[in-house]
């Protein structure tokens, strides 16, 4: 308590002469103030992971991450409720915790809105794998993943981990990549900067969103948009 805080034997006898209709009045004041005092506080924003291993050194770049990708996968046989945005792709999520200028404007953008909406961005167990092998090679500093883990543990995480299942495996059929068959199963757009997945059928977002929405029974995407001037990164 504050050393200028008047108690309650000080206040009580100039409220004891206050008129009725004053009394009345002030206990509608303290009513209100003791709600307000014992409302529990908003829920926060989702923390933000951006740049977490910005001081790690630099992040790998676009074809150093796909020629560790087709290395690991050159042999690889071709009713999840979360509140997610979208799913990022493997250079999407190092670019983002290592605040690497590559990762466009609009793709931060992205992800921090959905951190303030409380939303969360999906990250495939793939995407962890394929940081063993960047970190293998000396792309990435040994203890990325580790230090990745352990953000994406808290709960209030933006980034939030995601199933691959039998389900996922299905959808591959359709497009042919893991992160995008992901998207495409959740229904969600792929932060990607993969120009061959920009110019098929699942909505991006990169350089601007490419929304659509999923319909489930033709097992495509309907785009509800195009941008024909995107935004600058």
């Amino acid at each position: 308590m504050s050393e200028n805080a008047a108690s309650l034997e000080q206040i009580l006898p100039a409220a004891l002469q206050l008129s009725s209709l004053d009394k009345v009045r002030l206990i509608e004041r303290l009513i209100r103030v003791l709600e307000s005092d014992f409302t529990e506080p908003l829920e926060k924003p989702y923390e933000s992971l951006y740049g977490i291993l910005a001081d790690m050194g630099p992040a790998p770049s676009a074809e150093e991450i796909d020629e560790t990708r087709r290395e690991m996968w050159a042999n690889f046989p071709r009713g999840y409720s979360l509140m997610l945005s979208a799913i990022a792709d493997t250079h999407a999520v190092v670019w983002y915790i290592f605040a690497d200028k590559r990762l466009s404007n609009s793709a931060v953008q992205f992800v921090e809105n959905a951190a303030t909406e409380r939303k969360q961005v999906g990250v495939s167990p793939i995407t962890f794998v394929e940081i063993i092998y960047l970190a293998e090679r000396g792309r990435i500093p040994v203890h990325t993943l580790e230090n990745l883990l352990a953000a994406l543990d808290h709960k209030h995480s933006v980034l939030v981990e995601v199933p691959l299942d039998r389900a996922i495996a299905q959808a591959l059929a359709n497009v042919g990549r893991i992160l995008a068959a992901t998207a495409l199963y959740f229904g969600l757009p792929l932060i990607s900067r993969d120009r061959e997945i920009q110019l098929s059928n699942i909505a991006t977002v990169w350089l601007s969103y490419r929304g659509g929405k999923y319909d489930t029974h033709r097992h495509k995407w309907l785009q509800l948009r195009r941008l024909e001037r995107p935004l600058l990164p």
